[in-house]
């Protein structure tokens, strides 16, 4: 009898050490941390995303602007920290957002977010949701690649219901709560229903504009009237229209106006999704010898650079219609023959001319005051500028030359009638000689000769 007591004594004590032994075992409360759940979605999104691409964060979708903020200002901050990837600048988020009118706490579809990304440069855009499960809350966290129209990354994390959640969930003032869909204009909510908590509208997207302005770039003319369309559509390139430049061709628009940057033909397509300036190209044309120039006279010499502001020399298509002195009076310069000293040589005669009242019938001032098809730049050949013309013009039966003889701006230091000596050639056979320039010299009448202007470019 007294071990039957003992044995039934044993067992209700270890029933109660079995009962309370289940009640001391702490409970498991179900869910992550928020920080902790953020902190995984940046890692994905590391980890499926090329590097330096750049991310914009939409929205997250819950019952209150409290909440979406704080987890897209730490899912920012996480992103950033680790420098992998590059967070679109909250100001021009913000703008955008309000542009299109929609909330951090709102719900966006696909096509809405992916057109935002488009608007913002980004190459990948990310929305995310909350949904109240009774015991935990579901975050989702979404990123859609733009280029590829594809989901990149689709996160999931149960969030334990903690102090801090319920205190930013406190202010319920979002589009809908549990990442329910707000009403679509399609299916506005009638204030006749009897569920009285009416949809926020979507609200119409207002297209983003941008401008693309041409410039003139230095030419004369004007410019093409500047082009404005919605983002993401293209324009058609315009050409040259009135613009002109006296010595170079059109060669199509660039975005910086030195032409190192990006070129864009007349005729192409250019997509616009930012405001652009594009100034006019403006290439120096290859000439050969022979050729028209740009004042319309002919090609006779190629420098082959550019050294000293000019690569051509260009030939009057014509002579001066008179046979012309050198001068009236006496004069002397220095004397200088090469290739490229024509127009100091010139400048030099004509500043003595200047003081001997204007120069009036010389073969310098005949050429300073010679024009174009609107150039003005024209003067007296050197004696080798003139050989050349001689050369690679007349004996290939170009220009137009008389058989007769045509000054040179070189002076003739060495003459024994020196003040009056000037070099000429004999366009019938190239001979060159000295020729008394002087109108009217104590000895005798000087020489006339014809006088054919040229100019460098």
């Amino acid at each position: 009898m007294k071990s039957k007591d003992l044995v039934i004594r044993a067992f209700i004590g270890l029933l109660v050490l079995m009962l309370f032994g289940c009640n001391s075992t702490p409970a498991t409360q179900a869910g992550v941390d928020l920080d902790a759940a953020i902190r995984d979605a940046a890692i994905q999104m590391e980890s499926r995303i090329s590097s330096g691409t750049m991310v914009a964060l939409v929205s997250i979708a819950s019952p209150s602007t409290a909440f979406s903020t704080q987890v897209l200002t730490r899912l920012e901050s996480a992103i950033v920290s680790n420098g992998k990837l590059i967070v679109v600048d909250r100001a021009n988020l913000d703008k955008i957002r309000e542009e299109q009118g929609f909330q951090l706490s709102g719900e966006v579809n696909d096509e809405s977010a992916k057109r935002i990304g488009q608007l913002l440069g980004a190459g990948a855009i990310v929305t995310g949701s909350l949904t109240d499960l009774g015991d935990v809350y579901s975050l989702t966290i979404k990123v859609i690649n733009i280029e590829t129209a594809t989901i990149a990354v689709s996160y999931m994390a149960d969030l334990a219901k903690t102090t801090r959640i319920e205190t930013l969930l406190a202010t319920r003032d979002g589009a809908g709560s549990g990442g329910t869909t707000t009403a679509s204009a399609t299916r506005p909510v009638s204030t006749a229903q009897t569920n009285p908590v009416q949809s926020t509208p979507v609200q119409q997207v207002v297209p983003v504009m941008y401008t693309v302005t041409f410039i003139a770039n230095g030419a004369s003319g004007a410019a093409p009237s500047e082009q404005t369309v919605q983002s993401g559509e293209s324009i058609t390139i315009p050409g040259v229209g009135t613009m002109t430049n006296s010595s170079r061709t059109f060669g199509g628009w660039n975005t910086r106006a030195d032409g190192n940057g990006m070129s864009y033909a007349a005729g192409s397509a250019l997509v616009v999704n930012t405001n652009i300036r594009l100034f006019a190209s403006w290439i120096e044309p290859i000439y050969r010898i022979g050729d028209t120039g740009p004042a319309g006279g002919i090609i006779f010499y190629d420098k082959g650079n550019n050294s000293g502001g000019w690569r051509y020399l260009e030939a009057a298509p014509v002579d001066i219609a008179q046979r012309l002195f050198m001068s009236s009076e006496g004069i002397s310069i220095e004397a200088q023959r090469s290739v490229g000293t024509g127009k100091s040589n010139t400048q030099a005669i004509m500043i003595q001319a200047n003081n001997k009242g204007g120069g009036f019938g010389w073969a310098a001032q005949a050429c300073v005051a010679y024009t174009l098809n609107g150039f003005n730049d024209w003067f007296l050949p050197s004696r080798d500028e003139l050989n050349f013309m001689y050369g690679n013009l007349h004996m290939r039966n170009l220009g137009g030359f008389n058989p007769d003889w045509y000054w040179s701006s070189t002076y003739n230091e060495s003459s024994t009638f020196n003040r009056y000596s000037w070099w000429a050639i004999n366009f019938s056979d190239g001979k060159q000689e000295t020729g008394v320039g002087n109108r009217d010299v104590s000895w005798g009448s000087g020489e006339q000769h014809r006088v054919r202007p040229i100019r460098q470019f």
